[in-house]
């Protein structure tokens, strides 16, 4: 049981450094630029092995260490531990369905409120034909 939790841990973590690591990017900053951002010394290479740490999933980030993050990254504390959990969903989601399934997802990620509307009616209403042409398919008989 507790090696579960282990790896559910190292899962999060790994996870949690890979969003870290894309928003640094998307900013354009160095490992060295955000560890200054977050107060962290540079001289030599603590700031970019402190970053290099969080973002390889090898070190936990505590609360006050968060908070220095989302502020560096010009997001919420919320907004970086939701976006972890939405991959942590996506990785799930890509083992447990088929690649198809998975790629409906992210289109329908990209869509803006109404298309997303559109997009769940279109789906509702494709079930429905289908679910009504199986009732009016004639029975298998059995010989």
């Amino acid at each position: 049981m507790k090696k579960e939790a282990s790896q559910e841990k190292k899962l999060h973590m790994a996870a949690f450094g890979k969003r870290i690591k894309e928003r640094r990017e998307s900013l354009g900053l160095s490992q060295d630029e955000l560890a200054k951002r977050c107060g962290h010394d540079t001289a030599g290479d603590n700031g970019r092995s402190w970053v290099h740490k969080i973002e390889k999933g090898i070190n936990d980030v505590p609360v006050s260490e968060l908070k220095q993050l989302s502020k560096a990254l010009g997001v919420t504390s919320l907004d970086l531990l939701n976006e972890v959990e939405e991959q942590q969903n996506r990785d799930l989601i890509s083992l447990c369905h088929t690649e198809q399934v998975f790629q409906l997802l992210l289109y329908f990620d990209q869509l803006n409120e109404k298309g997303q509307e559109i997009l769940l009616d279109y789906a509702e209403s494709l079930a429905e034909k289908e679910k009504y042409q199986r009732i009016k398919q004639p029975p298998e008989t059995c010989d």
